[in-house]
């Protein structure tokens, strides 16, 4: 039996089981309308009102996740080195950790503001300029508060162009800025356009996210160069942003342009970062699913894109096609692809959809209003006719309130946003070649 078969018969094992929700036949069935629950009785705060806590032991989750373990973050941040209000990097890194409670964190400061001398004329507006190395005192930071096992920090860097768009760029040792007419303090590397910066990233072997595509006015601003897909960093870009700051999945402002780059060739998995300048935040989380919560996990994890963006804090998905990750590429001979989707959380998830080429859905499968589907899975069986990707958004119930009041993370004001009652988690695809079966 291989591994995809094995693995494929243990989530069959665990649906009938009662372990988790069931998925029969077909990719339209409703799942059960009892999971098993727990005998105390107590209600699920953040359920529906009335139902039990639904229990799942650590050894069936370790046994869906295969071992690895889902941990929540924000990897688009800012401090006083560059256009934050507030909060230098021990101190954010110091609220992160503490108030917020992610599980890890980056710092990715605007580059094109580390060659300007620190000042904080706000809260001290005699000080004098101060030369500091921002990279480098950063980078001092962060390695004194990652402590593996309860809190991951990471440094990168945010390039930045009006024209071009937002770029946060990680795993270097040195940086470079789009704006070749500030002072240089630390760097003398300049990329002032898309195929400068491409050749910057392919020759440091670089991996960067897309931030907050189109977000200014005027056509084709901020579009990375029209989404045109670029070779020479293919395996660079891991990520982007589906949510940055205020604007989550539900708002589905970055979520319409997040086709339009994986039509175009890019593999990139969907992000829901802060974008912070202020101490302040949302419920919206980037997803890193790996073994265990150290820098060189969560890195290794990003990297092989086994990430996903939510709107929820706590939200585990599962989306897999036998052994294969979310953020795995397949040489494919099979006419028809099974994959496998668990969710679990403690809201009422109403909708999963698998979505494919030109960001149509293909399959989905809804719950009825009253079941308890807090744990649901899926196994949704499609055709396979051509290269493509597949990937599992999932709606759920607001039951928690997450979204009643949301912090303009840039403005730092209250904005009371309507999102109908619901939040919304995307996956990264997986990616299918079609092979002939010679192959």
């Amino acid at each position: 039996m291989t591994q995809s078969s094995v693995y494929a018969a243990l989530i069959i094992v665990l649906i009938l089981s009662g372990c988790i929700g069931s998925e029969r036949s077909g990719v339209d069935k409703q799942p059960d309308v009892n999971p098993p629950s727990s005998d105390n009785g107590n209600t699920n705060n953040g359920g529906s009102t009335g139902q039990k806590a639904i229990v799942i032991t650590d050894e069936q989750k370790s046994a869906i996740f295969r071992g690895m373990n889902v941990y929540f973050g924000n990897i688009h941040s800012h401090t006083l080195y560059s256009d934050a209000d507030e909060g230098m990097p021990e101190e954010t890194l110091a609220w992160a950790r503490d108030t917020v409670k992610y599980d890890f964190y980056a710092i990715t400061d605007h580059s094109e503001l580390f060659t300007i001398p620190f000042t904080n004329y706000e809260n001290f507006p005699d000080m004098q300029p101060v030369l500091v190395n921002k990279w480098d005192d950063i980078g001092a930071k962060v390695d004194e508060f990652n402590k593996n096992g309860s809190f991951v920090a990471i440094r990168g860097f945010e390039w930045t162009s009006e024209e071009y768009g937002h770029i946060n760029i990680f795993g270097t040792d040195t940086y470079t800025t789009s704006y070749p007419s500030m002072p240089v303090i630390g760097t003398t590397d300049w990329s002032t356009d898309l195929n400068t910066l491409y050749t910057w990233i392919d020759e440091h072997n670089a991996f960067a996210q897309y931030n907050h595509p189109c977000d200014a006015e005027g056509s084709g601003a901020q579009n990375l160069g029209n989404f045109t897909y670029d070779q020479r960093v293919g395996d660079n870009f891991f990520a982007m942003e589906t949510g940055n700051a205020d604007l989550g999945n539900n708002d589905e402002y970055y979520y319409n342009y997040y086709h339009i780059l994986l039509d175009n060739g890019w593999k990139m998995a969907p992000t829901n970062n802060l974008d912070n300048h202020h101490f302040n935040y949302t419920s919206h989380r980037t997803a890193v699913i790996c073994k265990n919560l150290t820098r060189n996990d969560i890195m290794e994890g990003i990297k092989a894109k086994r990430v996903y963006s939510t709107d929820d804090p706590n939200m585990e998905i599962l989306f897999s096609n036998g052994a294969n990750w979310m953020g795995s590429t397949m040489n494919y001979t099979a006419s028809v692809a099974v994959f496998t989707t668990v969710v679990l959380d403690d809201e009422n998830i109403t909708k999963l959809e698998l979505i494919g080429n030109g960001g149509k859905v293909v399959a989905e499968k809804t719950f009825a209003a009253g079941q308890d589907s807090r744990i649901v899975s899926w196994m949704p069986i499609v055709n396979v006719t051509e290269n493509g990707y597949f990937f599992l958004k999932v709606t759920e119930k607001d039951e928690n309130n997450d979204e009643a009041q949301r912090y303009n993370t840039e403005l730092n004001v209250a904005e009371k946003k309507d999102t109908g009652g619901v939040q919304v988690a995307v996956t990264a695809p997986i990616w299918i070649v079609k092979v002939p079966t010679s192959q």
